[in-house]
């Protein structure tokens, strides 16, 4: 078939089913959803699908038509639709899915929950089958030891964050203003206990907005306007999304961040945490 993700598919189609029960059913938990990729052929206009079924069979069909890929029940719970050649990238990791969104080059229908988790869940495919073509089966490391947080790492993070707004170029922040347009709430976490309470601060990007970017508090603390949206992830992992050692995607799919409010507004995210991450400040104290 004269797709160029073709190849790309079939392999993933046959990891799935090689992969042990025990392995496909944790990737299902993490993920949980069915993945109905509309894939187009612009030389001669032609289409063609691939549903990862993440739900029931844990497998990957394809299909000349995306109804004939549901006749067993499952129903896809977000719908990406794309070129071969944007499908091929994301395989292989060449372009992120935020940004190919954002620049238009692929489409969402469906639960836009469900969308965050596509870099991750493809991310993991690729590895198992990179995995699989040097060994019989796939390797588990041990993820590194984190050394051990300070217990006012957050209150850290936020002076380091006001500092790098305030010394800012106005233009640079006006055109993050222009682009999010919108308050986002962060709760920081320090530990997992019971009776923690997250440490909340404020980004207010709102174009029009004459108050302070950023703010310590909650929206509801603050007396501000409510919060587009609100981020819960803990102090040691934010430090990582700022500094570019996290990816944002990864960490919602691994349960690290949680996503109250727009969930429009978390594609955007990745592109804050950048924009913040200019200051080399920010890189080498956190």
């Amino acid at each position: 078939m004269d797709f160029a993700c073709y190849n790309d598919f079939e392999n993933l189609a046959k990891l799935m089913l090689k992969l042990p029960e025990q392995e496909r059913s944790n990737l299902a938990k993490q993920t949980n959803a069915a993945f109905l990729f509309a894939i187009s052929k612009k030389s001669n206009n032609t289409k063609h699908y691939w549903l990862l079924d993440l739900l029931k069979k844990h497998e990957l069909i394809n299909g000349k038509d995306a109804s004939s890929l549901s006749k067993d029940g499952v129903k896809p719970s977000v719908t990406i639709d794309c070129s071969d050649e944007v499908m091929r990238q994301l395989i292989h990791q060449e372009i992120d899915p935020t940004s190919a969104f954002m620049s238009g080059a692929l489409s969402i229908k469906g639960n836009m929950m469900y969308a965050l988790k596509l870099k991750g869940t493809l991310g993991e495919l690729r590895k198992m089958l990179d995995s699989k073509a040097t060994t019989t089966a796939p390797v588990e490391t041990s993820a590194p030891t984190s050394p051990k947080t300070p217990d006012n790492m957050a209150e850290t993070i936020y002076g380091q964050l006001e500092q790098t707004i305030s010394s800012s170029p106005e233009v640079a922040t006006l055109s993050l203003k222009n682009d999010i347009n919108a308050i986002i709430q962060f709760d920081l976490m320090e530990k997992k206990t019971k009776d923690s309470k997250p440490f909340s601060f404020l980004l207010n990007l709102k174009k029009d907005s004459s108050e302070p970017i950023i703010k310590k508090g909650s929206a509801k603390i603050s007396n501000s306007s409510s919060a587009d949206i609100t981020v819960g992830i803990g102090s040691a992992d934010f430090s990582k999304l700022l500094a570019g050692k996290l990816n944002g995607q990864t960490a919602f799919i691994q349960g690290k961040l949680k996503l109250n409010g727009n969930i429009m507004l978390a594609m955007k995210l990745e592109k804050i945490f950048k924009s913040l991450n200019q200051a080399k400040s920010i890189k080498s104290k956190l």
